[in-house]
């Protein structure tokens, strides 16, 4: 996405502008949220099997793969994960 994003001066209402666009972009839906590849994110594979809820697909394809690795590689202590259950 970067590389469609045009440099130039920051305008007056720059943040205003930012979060109605934002709102806008997440006011699409679908009947499932996912999609038919999987990608990355930095250098991180990232699953995008498809879940009929947004609550659902973020849960199991984003956040619970994230504390599953931040746990693995000790940049997570294992009673924080109770938080993150609290959470979803």
């Amino acid at each position: 996405m970067m590389e469609f994003i045009q440099t130039g001066q920051k305008k007056r209402d720059y943040w205003t502008d930012f979060a109605q666009k934002l709102a806008a972009l997440h006011k699409n839906s679908a009947q499932q949220f996912g999609l038919d590849h999987n990608n990355y994110i930095g250098s991180l594979p990232q699953s995008n099997t498809k879940h009929d809820t947004w609550v659902e697909f973020m849960i199991t394809q984003r956040f619970e793969p994230l504390v599953k690795q931040a746990l693995e590689r000790g940049l997570l202590e294992r009673d924080l994960t109770m938080m993150f259950d609290t959470l979803y």
